[in-house]
């Protein structure tokens, strides 16, 4: 009967790397102790396990002596891991611990075996029971070690057991592979050979570096960009031991950096991402050979912690698996769950029952105990016998001899009776492990048939189901063909109905378009017989334009003398009239150019191009200095549009051809008083004449493309066109043909023509001095009689602008 005071979690893989650790409690299963203080070191044999084991009982014998007191030998129970697929025997393993010390004898029973992945399993189980995991339920385990990341699905059974549903699976994706990406990005920075040559011979450099990258990024980057901080990674440090390796070109480019580089977001991203990936395949691959029946994936091991790796997990599987999560402590989950172990499945109180095997043991052990006596017995009594009888030594020699004889068969007896108690345990430990085998084998095949059960019976509710939808579409589809038969039937005679509302309006069309061609002949008689009437109405007006001619003729000029004082009467009243006339019309234009010193954009290139046109080659400057010469062009330029609307309106030579001068003037004058008046309708109304209407609109937009006005001023300015139009035409296109005589000129004042006062008025010069005076432009023409003649009279004086000295004409 053993009782245990102390369970203590040894996990062999950790035999040969830096430092070993254990795991200790004092029967509680909350109270876990750590101890990683003790160094370790490479083993190769069973020679060097052998002295590992005997440095560690010491520090475990120390500590449990100087902490509880406790007997090494009886009150602490050792639980060793291994891995799962382990070359080296357990049997080997407890022959180095005996010689360690660790224990009493070779068959003591405070030492037992356990794999690592039961280990961990039982560790996340503890852990689990706060997320109420019920038996039945199935759980994941991701061990992410430092070369390789290992998968096990693991059921919970009743009394906390644990079935195996997916057997382990491992990928070379840990922690080193991280290492070996982030050494790929050095590798485009300073070359893959200059690597290759620090890793062979400077590994201490290269591991430097390593660790570096694990303290910024390995286990702290989140994969989440706002929370990343970018940093330079200095490689000064090594400058000495990577410069000799670099080729050229990457020398210069890490030497033009000074060294330095950034590990940017997408970099450290793009170094784990490949790892991670080949982590999620594994998981995915897992939880297709159960079904997706997960209850819960635990992540192990020291790149368990890594941030991004737990957020790529829980974004890729929250759908599948219900709790994602990290142990805390689960770096040290081995020795923890061997701990466990060792308090759930062994019985540390009253283990009073030792079983058959190693009662047959120590019952080998006391006969063999017997025989050594008796051997040392035999010794002794021939030892007494060559003292005693040395003189009758060839008397005795054949008795010697026999006892001789009888000591080796008695040692090969033995020697048989050991051999076959060895063959014995092998065989009943096989014997066992077989049935164990079988047991296990038939809770799976039990397992199965019961989930074969459960599918056959789901198929079956399924092909059920199937069925009724596949009847119940049928009856559907049935449905639908009605249905839409019957629709097919109603569109059908929509459209006869239609096509035979299409036929009676193409019948009421062919008719109109015959009474349409019936009527068509008859306007054409109709416009024959208007055509005759035209004429002779037409023949009718001729001869009554005649009558009036003779009338006129008879009755008004009677009398030379009366005449003479008309026509000298009416000379004069026109001449007032049409410098009255062309005093408001320059006003008016005045007005409509608008004052240039307030808000008025002039665009300058365009009254450049004006006044060439005009064939005036002043250089002007700006709006300011240059404003009587702009206003002047703009005048003259609006009178000459206007003139040319008036052409294209009347004709080129636009004159009644009579002889009787009593006749033209009375019909000017109706053309002065009235031409371009509104226009009456019938109803009352009325309206602008068109060419008015026209005129004006066109006006105005030509005029913007010179000046911009904005505002009221605007629209104030733009309503003067239509009276400037008025104004124009009845001053140059009928009262200048008023008078009796020959029609009235007028004549525009070249460039550079010497002022005359009896022709011209200045603008801008007040002194009498004419003789050094010329035209720059001739803004208002000047009007006249017989202008080229001796005879000439002027009727309006031509208004100009001037300046001193004449300028000198290049000629072409």
């Amino acid at each position: 009967m053993n009782d245990y005071y102390c369970i203590v979690g040894i996990n062999f893989r950790d035999f040969g790397i830096t430092y070993a650790g254990f795991a200790y409690s004092y029967m509680n299963p909350n109270d876990i102790h750590i101890n990683i203080e003790w160094e370790g070191g490479p083993l190769s044999n069973e020679a060097s396990i052998t002295d590992y084991l005997r440095r560690l009982g010491k520090v475990i014998e120390y500590t449990m002596y100087s902490e509880q007191q406790a007997d090494f030998h009886t009150e602490v129970l050792f639980i060793l891991t291994v891995p799962d697929k382990y070359t080296i025997s357990t049997w080997t393993i407890r022959e180095c611990a005996f010689k360690a010390g660790l224990l009493r004898d070779l068959y003591s029973q405070n030492l037992k075996f356990i794999t690592e992945s039961e280990a961990i399993a039982t560790f996340c189980v503890k852990y689990l029971k706060i997320y109420n995991l019920s038996v039945g339920q199935n759980f994941m385990v991701i061990d992410c070690g430092g070369d390789t990341v290992s998968s096990t699905t693991r059921q919970l059974l009743e009394n906390e057991r644990l079935s195996l549903i997916t057997e382990r699976i491992g990928n070379d994706c840990g922690s080193s592979s991280v290492d070996q990406e982030f050494l790929k990005f050095l590798e485009r920075k300073v070359g893959s050979s200059a690597i290759n040559l620090v890793k062979e011979n400077r590994p201490c450099q290269l591991q430097y570096m390593l660790q570096i990258f694990f303290r910024l990024y390995k286990i702290n980057f989140t994969g989440i960009q706002s929370e990343f901080n970018t940093i330079k990674f200095d490689l000064k440090a090594h400058q000495s031991a990577l410069a000799q390796y670099c080729n050229e070109e990457h020398h210069d480019k890490i030497e033009e950096a000074e060294w330095c580089f950034e590990l940017k977001f997408d970099d450290v991203k793009r170094i784990f991402d490949p790892v991670i990936e080949r982590i999620i395949q594994l998981i995915d691959s897992q939880l297709r050979l159960c079904n997706d029946n997960c209850f819960a994936l635990l992540l192990t091991g020291e790149f368990g912690k890594s941030k991004y790796l737990q957020l790529r997990i829980k974004n890729e599987f929250r759908s599948r698996v219900r709790i994602i999560s990290r142990p805390p402590y689960s770096v040290t989950a081995i020795i923890r769950g061997a701990v466990l172990y060792g308090l759930n499945h062994v019985d540390l109180v009253n283990q009073d029952q030792p079983t058959n095997i190693i009662k047959e043991l120590k019952e080998v052990k006391e006969e063999n105990k017997v025989f050594q006596d008796q051997i040392l017995m035999y010794n002794n009594v021939h030892v007494a016998l060559v003292n005693k009888y040395n003189y009758e030594t060839d008397k005795h020699l054949i008795v010697i001899e026999k006892l001789r004889n009888d000591i080796k068969e008695i040692e090969e007896k033995y020697q048989t009776i050991v051999e076959k108690l060895k063959n014995d345990i092998d065989g009943m430990e096989e014997k066992w492990q077989n049935k164990i085998n079988d047991i296990d084998q038939q809770y799976r095949n039990n397992v199965k048939l019961q989930k074969y059960d459960d599918l056959q019976e789901k198929y079956n509710k399924e092909i059920n189901q199937n069925q009724i939808i596949v009847e119940k579409l049928k009856n559907d589809i049935k449905e639908i063909e009605w249905k839409y038969q019957n629709q097919i039937s109603d569109i059908d005679q929509q459209y006869q109905h239609k096509i035979k509302l299409q036929e009676q309006r193409i019948n009421q069309l062919q008719q109109s378009l015959e009474l349409k061609e019936n009527k068509l002949q008859n306007s054409e008689k109709e416009k024959e017989v208007l055509n005759v009437e035209f004429d002779n109405l037409y023949q009718k007006n001729t001869n009554l334009m005649n009558q009036l001619v003779n009338i006129l003729q008879r009755n008004t000029f009677s009398k030379d003398d009366i005449s003479n004082y008309q026509s000298e009467n009416i000379v004069q009243n026109s001449v007032i009239s049409l410098n009255n006339d062309i005093s408001d019309l320059n006003d008016n234009l005045k007005n409509y150019i608008a004052d240039l010193n307030q808000d008025v954009i002039v665009n300058m290139e365009e009254i450049k191009k004006l006044l060439l046109l005009y064939k005036c080659p002043i250089k002007i400057s700006n709006q300011k200095d240059d404003q009587l010469l702009i206003q002047a062009v703009l005048q003259r330029h609006i009178i000459e549009t206007i003139l040319s609307y008036a052409t294209k309106y009347f004709g080129q030579s636009y004159h009644l051809e009579s002889d009787i001068k009593k006749l033209r003037y009375h019909i000017y004058t109706i053309l002065n008083n009235h031409g371009f008046a509104d226009i009456y309708r019938d109803n009352g109304a009325t309206y602008k004449h068109p060419f008015i209407t026209y005129y004006k609109e066109k006006l105005n937009k030509t005029m913007n493309e010179f000046r911009i006005i904005k505002g009221r001023e605007k629209i104030i300015s733009e309503n003067l066109a239509e009276t400037i139009i008025c104004e124009v035409i009845k001053i140059f296109w009928f009262k200048l043909k008023i008078h009796n005589e020959s029609v009235v000129q007028y004549v525009w004042i070249p460039y550079n023509a010497k002022v005359n006062e009896i022709f011209m008025k200045r603008s801008n010069f007040n002194d009498n001095d004419n003789e050094s005076l010329y035209v720059d432009l001739c803004y208002f023409p000047l009007i006249g009689k017989d202008l080229t003649s001796n005879n000439q009279k002027v009727c309006a004086l031509a208004k100009v602008l001037v300046r001193r000295n004449q300028h000198q004409i290049q000629q072409n």
